[in-house]
């Protein structure tokens, strides 16, 4: 029987981005932009839980972890018109979460918005000590998900990268760039069902 999943990043698509961002409040342009290439590879593997990135970071360029603690916080932001996207995704698609972000960090986030139950699977580079876009990864998630030949991936992420691994695989994808192309993706997703 053909089983019908939707594959969705967490940062970009689900959730506002967030390290860009208060990496650059902080630091600046480009010391930001060297802090996460140096900092959030290792975070995102489950090398160190944020807090303790967040700790290094500040003992490495100076700051104060309280406010970089809250700054994060503060800029955690569920993307506008994902509560009504998820409304509007008929129950025989299976949702499920594929990122590069900290296990730690999803099941907060997600614990706190009540997102964690909307989904089939939960899946962090964090727990498989690989990402987006390896092969590897996706192996494992279509391994405990029970995927099989006759099922169909359509793939939302907002990184080209993953997207391009995506389709080698036969997924279906789809950029998310903002608001209105997750607009468009819910369209897709009815469409479909």
């Amino acid at each position: 029987m053909k089983r019908q999943f939707i594959f969705l990043d967490n940062f970009g698509v689900i959730y506002e981005e967030i390290a860009p961002f208060v990496l650059r409040d902080v630091y600046g342009e480009e010391l930001g932009a060297k802090i996460k290439n140096t900092y959030f590879p290792g975070l995102d593997l489950g090398e160190r839980t944020l807090e303790e990135g967040l700790k290094e970071i500040v003992e490495t360029y100076g700051g104060s972890f309280e406010d970089l603690q809250m700054r994060w916080k503060k800029q955690t932001k569920i993307r506008k018109g994902f509560a009504q996207f998820l409304a509007n995704v008929p129950s025989s698609i299976h949702l499920v979460l594929v990122s590069n972000a900290p296990i730690g960090v999803i099941e907060s986030m997600y614990e706190e918005n009540g997102l964690a139950s909307k989904f089939d699977g939960i899946f962090s580079s964090s727990v498989f000590h690989l990402g987006k876009p390896s092969k590897e990864f996706f192996d494992l998630v279509e391994e405990r998900l029970g995927i099989t030949k006759e099922d169909q991936i359509l793939f939302a992420d907002d990184n080209p990268k993953n997207l391009e691994a995506g389709k080698a695989r036969g997924y279906e994808t789809f950029l998310v760039e903002n608001e209105g192309s997750l607009k468009d993706l819910e369209k897709e997703i009815l469409r479909r069902a």
